[in-house]
C-alpha cells in the first residue's frame, strides 16, 4: 500500500472520529462570524476569467496555491515559501522545475490535493486560455511523476513561474469539478458561484451581488479562530463606516480620503493605510477614432494636471508617476515626473493635429467608487479646457470589459493592482498586442519592436541586461503614449479594534490572514 494511501485512511479515519464527536460543517447557526465589507459587487469567483480583486478575499480564503509569496512591503523582493508544495527545485537552465506535494492539504469535499489536481488545474487555464489564463503561455508542459510530485517544462526561463504559482491564478482546483463542465465552458458557469478548493474556508453560499458566505471547510488544519465569515457589498461608503461603527462589518475597504480621515477619529476603528502597487491610469484607443493619432495623445497628456488629481481626488493617498512602472517595482526609472501640465502648449497640440475643436471624446468608466466618479468628472473638466467635448459613459464593469473587447471607446478609465513586483505583470499586459482589450491592453496598443523587448525582457534572468531592455520599452512608450498614468496609490482598510493582529499587505490588500486573528471584548 503506498504512502499516499496510508496518509488517506489516516485522514478519513480521523475525520470519521471528529464526525462522531459532533465536529462537522458549520451549519449556518452558533460560532463565530467574521465580517467584511466591500464597495464592488463581486461578480464571477472563477479567476481564469477575469482577475477581479473583489473576489480575493473570498478566494484567498477558499484555495491554496503551490507556493506563497510573501509581499509584506512595498519595497521588498518577492520571497516564496512553500504551500502546497513542501520544496522545489529547477534544473541548470531553468527549463524544467520539480515540485514535492506536501501532506495534508484536502479538498473541502475529503479529497486529498495530488500532483494530479495541480496538472489539471493548470491544464484547465490552458483550455480557457483568454484573459488572465493567456498569461501562462510559457509553460510548455505539467506532469504528474507521480501523486506526490509535479513538473512544469517551461518554453523558454521565465522570471515569472513562481510568482504565477503564488498568485490568485495559481490556486489548485478539484479535478471533481470536471463533472459541472458544460459545452466548452470548462466549469466557469459553475465555479463562478462555488469554490473548490482546499483553503480553511469553502463558498457555502452566494448571492449574486450581494453577499457571499465561507464556513469552514472541516478537512482543514488551519488554526482560523471563526467558523465563517461573510463578505458583503455595501456600494454606498457611508452606509458602509456606519455598519462598522456600529459592529455590523468588522473590516471594511473602499473608503475615500474624506472619509478614511473621518473614521480616524473614532475611537472604535483603526485606520491602516500603506503606499501600494495599485496605479489608476487612462487608457487611450490606440487603434481607432481621434486617439489613434499620437499627437491628439500628447495634447491629452498635457492637458491634465497630475498633481491637481493627486492632491484634491486623492488627498495625498498617493503620488504622480514618470512612467508606467510604479516606485518599488523592478525596472522602476525615477524621471521628472509625469507630462507638463500645459494647457495652451495642448491646445497648440491639438491644432497641429488637425482635430476640429469641440470633438467629441468617449470616456468609459465603471463608477463603481467616489473617486472613479469624481476623477471622471476631473478629466472632462481638464479636457474641455483644450476644447474636447468628452462625454462620460458610467458602465458596470462587464459592460466595460465588454466595450473594451470590442474597441468601442476613445478612453477608458482604469485601475491596476500589480500582484507582485516584476514588471511583467504590468506592462507585458498594457503593451502586448495579443491581450488588446479586456486581457489587459486596453489600449489596444500594438509596437512590434516593443512586443518583441517585453518578451525578451520576460525571459532574461540577468537583472542588468533585462533592466537596459525595460529601459529601451519606457522609452518607445513615452514617446507613442497608449496610457497615461494619473497616480500610483495608497491602499487602506478600516477594522474593528477588537479585532487584533489585523495586518494589511500593500503588495496583496485584500489578503485576510485569518490564522492572526483574534477578537477581544474590548479594545
Amino acid at each position: 500500500m503506498s504512502l499516499r494511501c496510508l496518509r488517506k485512511i489516516s485522514c478519513l479515519c480521523f475525520f470519521a472520529l471528529l464526525a462522531g464527536l459532533g465536529v462537522a460543517k458549520a451549519d449556518g447557526n452558533g460560532g463565530e462570524t467574521l465580517r467584511i465589507g466591500i464597495g464592488k459587487e463581486i461578480g464571477s469567483l472563477d479567476l481564469a476569467l477575469s482577475l477581479r480583486e473583489e473576489t480575493y478575499p473570498i478566494l484567498d480564503l477558499a484555495y491554496e496555491t503551490l507556493v506563497v509569496c510573501d509581499r509584506g512591503e512595498i519595497h521588498a523582493a518577492d520571497d516564496c515559501r512553500p504551500g502546497i508544495a513542501s520544496s522545489w527545485g529547477a534544473s541548470e537552465d531553468g527549463l524544467v522545475w520539480t515540485f514535492e506535494i506536501a501532506p495534508g492539504h484536502v479538498f473541502d469535499s475529503g479529497e486529498e490535493v495530488t500532483a494530479h489536481a495541480v496538472v489539471f488545474t493548470f491544464e484547465r487555464l490552458r483550455s480557457v486560455a483568454r484573459g488572465p489564463a493567456s498569461a501562462i503561455d510559457f509553460i510548455d508542459r505539467i506532469e504528474a511523476i507521480d501523486e506526490d510530485m509535479v513538473q512544469f517544462r517551461l518554453r523558454h526561463p521565465s522570471t515569472l513561474l513562481l510568482t504565477w504559482l503564488g498568485s490568485p491564478l495559481g490556486y489548485i482546483l478539484n479535478p471533481r469539478i470536471k463533472d459541472h463542465f458544460d459545452s466548452d465552458d470548462h466549469g466557469s458557469r459553475w465555479l463562478g458561484r462555488r469554490s473548490a478548493g482546499s483553503g480553511p474556508y469553502y463558498v457555502a453560499m452566494y448571492n449574486h451581488g450581494g453577499s457571499v458566505v465561507l464556513e469552514r471547510n472541516p478537512h482543514s488544519r488551519s488554526a482560523a479562530r471563526f467558523d465563517r465569515i461573510i463578505v458583503e457589498v455595501v456600494k454606498d461608503e457611508a452606509v458602509r463606516s456606519l455598519k462598522l461603527k456600529e459592529g455590523e462589518l468588522d473590516i471594511a475597504f473602499d473608503f475615500t480620503p474624506d472619509l478614511l480621515r473621518h473614521l480616524q477619529a473614532a475611537e472604535d476603528l483603526r485606520v491602516l493605510s500603506e503606499p501600494s502597487l495599485s496605479i489608476t491610469l487612462l487608457a487611450l484607443n490606440t487603434e481607432s477614432g481621434p486617439m489613434s493619432n499620437v499627437l491628439v495623445r500628447r495634447a491629452v497628456s498635457h492637458a491634465i494636471d497630475y498633481d491637481a488629481i493627486v492632491r484634491e481626488i486623492f488627498q495625498g493617498h498617493a503620488s504622480t508617476m514618470s512612467g508606467p512602472l510604479p516606485e518599488g517595482m523592478f525596472g522602476y526609472r525615477p524621471g521628472s515626473g509625469p507630462p507638463a501640465y500645459d494647457p495652451a502648449f495642448a491646445i497648440g497640440v491639438l491644432k497641429e493635429a488637425g482635430l476640429p475643436r469641440d470633438s467629441v471624446i468617449t470616456l468609459l468608466y465603471t463608477g463603481s467608487t467616489q473617486r472613479g466618479e469624481a476623477t471622471a468628472q476631473v478629466l472632462q473638466a481638464m479636457l474641455g479646457a483644450i476644447g474636447l467635448r468628452v462625454r462620460l459613459e458610467r458602465l458596470t464593469l462587464s459592460a466595460l470589459i465588454d466595450r473594451a473587447g470590442r474597441g468601442d471607446y476613445d478612453m477608458a478609465l482604469a485601475g491596476w493592482r500589480a500582484e507582485a513586483a516584476d514588471p511583467a505583470l504590468t506592462i507585458n499586459f498594457w503593451f502586448d498586442p495579443d491581450r488588446a482589450g479586456p486581457a489587459g491592453n486596453l489600449a489596444r496598443y500594438n509596437n512590434p519592436q516593443v512586443g518583441e523587448l517585453l518578451q525578451r525582457s520576460a525571459r532574461t534572468l540577468d537583472p542588468d541586461r533585462r533592466q537596459e531592455l525595460l529601459d529601451a520599452v519606457l522609452d518607445h512608450v513615452r514617446e507613442d503614449v497608449p496610457y497615461l498614468y494619473l497616480s500610483q496609490d495608497d491602499v487602506s482598510v478600516v477594522s474593528r479594534c477588537e479585532l487584533q493582529n489585523y495586518k494589511l499587505n500593500p503588495r496583496a490588500p485584500f489578503r485576510i490572514y485569518v490564522e492572526t486573528l483574534e477578537r477581544r471584548k474590548r479594545c
